[in-house]
This record gives C-alpha cells, sequence and structure tokens, in this order.
C-alpha cells in the first residue's frame, strides 16, 4: 500500500491528505445529524466561480477520487460522507457545487445513493448511476 501512495504524482498525494482530514471531520460531524453538518461544512457560500474550464473539470474529479480512495480506508465512510466533503470543499473554492439525496426501489428493499452536482452535471458519479434514483427534494442539504 505504501509504494502505491509513494507511485502517485505529487497532486494525488495531496488531494489524497486533503481529502482524508475533510472526511474525518465529515465523518464525526455526522454523528450529530446532517444539517449540523451541512451549517458547519458550507451551507452558504459565495459561489463565484464555474467549471467550464476542462482542466478545472479533471481537477475536481481528481479530488472526487481521492474522496473515494480514502473514504475506502475510513470505517463508516460512505456516499454520503464523501459527498458533504466534497461539496464543502468545492464551495470553500467558491464554486456552487450540490450535494443531492435519491432513492429507489432495488429488489423490493429501499436503496439510497448521496453525488455531488455543479450545474446539474454529477461531478463524483457517473451519470448513468445518477439517472437510477430519484431525487429527494429538500432543503436540508442543499
Amino acid at each position: 500500500m505504501l509504494a502505491r501512495y509513494r507511485a502517485l504524482p505529487v497532486t494525488e498525494r495531496r488531494a489524497l491528505w486533503s481529502a482524508t482530514w475533510r472526511l474525518i471531520l465529515i465523518r464525526l460531524s455526522l454523528l450529530g445529524s446532517i444539517q449540523n453538518t451541512r451549517a458547519r461544512f458550507g451551507g452558504q457560500a459565495a459561489c463565484t466561480r464555474s467549471l467550464a474550464d476542462p482542466e478545472e473539470w479533471s481537477r475536481w474529479q481528481m479530488r472526487a477520487l481521492a474522496l473515494r480512495r480514502a473514504g475506502s480506508r475510513l470505517p463508516g465512510v460512505h456516499c454520503l460522507a464523501r459527498s458533504l466533503a466534497l461539496r464543502w470543499w468545492m464551495r470553500s473554492s467558491g464554486i456552487d457545487a450540490e450535494c443531492l439525496i435519491g432513492v429507489r426501489n432495488h429488489d423490493g428493499r429501499i436503496d439510497s445513493h448521496a453525488w455531488v452536482e455543479v450545474g446539474g452535471r454529477p461531478v463524483d458519479e457517473t451519470p448513468e448511476i445518477v439517472a437510477r434514483y430519484q431525487v429527494l427534494k429538500t432543503r436540508a442539504i442543499s
């Protein structure tokens, strides 16, 4: 595992560290509630930047991947924590990111998933997976 980490480019290693501490803070905050987590971590940001530049979009895709990698090693971190962490990261950079939660009926049980969108475009998930879910309309996480 250490050899794989060392093989990563410096930018990806930095993103991994930044992702890890954000996930830890979000996960601890989620022990309280989603609403408190949202209020503490980027609920109302002055969003002044867009993701029109392909390089900028690619950079955020890499950061989303870093959150996924770090989250796979931390206990209790799932899509909600990753999405709230990415939203916080993006909003603190001036990007109007929205965390969405969707539900679906999967083999007779309710399944849920969270992801981040900017301008209706998912950042940390594929459009095919997002299309499987019915988005919950709530102000608690937007």
